[in-house]
């Protein structure tokens, strides 16, 4: 591994934990002292049984080397967001390459149409330092590719 590539994986790993620590003040700072006991209980409620894409986003890492992590495991619900941290553009989509049908309701030939926005599929190159974001609303493991690189992949798990 050269020295680039050392420095990327570092960095990615220091955005997660920026953004995790972030994640975690946010909600450690939501609860207010004063609230009542219903309050109190309602919120707790929602913090064990939390609605789908109001979890926190997590983040994938392109870099010139592919995705980092190359497995990462997510909830139901949760939205992943694909950081081009490389020096060309970056095409995440759903296995398999050419056709995206892997996760439920994807497939290429959906993009630049409305269904667009409910499919795996960024529909087209995301350049350095742009990002692209999908909540991922099925369980199961989901291969992706970057439809640009196709040797390029990894892998989420929905929980």
């Amino acid at each position: 591994m050269n020295k680039s590539t050392t420095y990327i994986i570092a960095g990615a790993v220091v955005l997660a934990l920026v953004v995790g620590g972030a994640y975690y003040f946010q909600q450690q700072n939501q609860g207010e002292p004063s609230q009542g006991n219903e309050a109190a209980e309602q919120n707790q409620q929602q913090e064990e049984n939390p609605s789908p894409g109001l979890i926190a986003s997590a983040v994938v890492l392109y870099t010139d080397s592919g995705f980092v992590p190359q497995i990462f495991i997510v909830q139901l619900g949760e939205t992943v967001t694909f950081v081009n941290g490389s020096t060309s553009p970056m095409w995440p989509a759903t296995a398999v390459h050419p056709t995206h049908q892997v996760y439920p309701g994807s497939d290429i030939n959906k993009c630049n149409t409305a269904e667009e926005k409910n499919i795996f599929d960024a529909c087209g190159g995301i350049e350095p330092n742009q990002e692209w974001s999908f909540t991922f609303e099925e369980k199961g493991s989901w291969g992706y590719h970057d439809h640009l690189n196709p040797s390029r992949r990894g892998t989420i798990v929905v929980e």
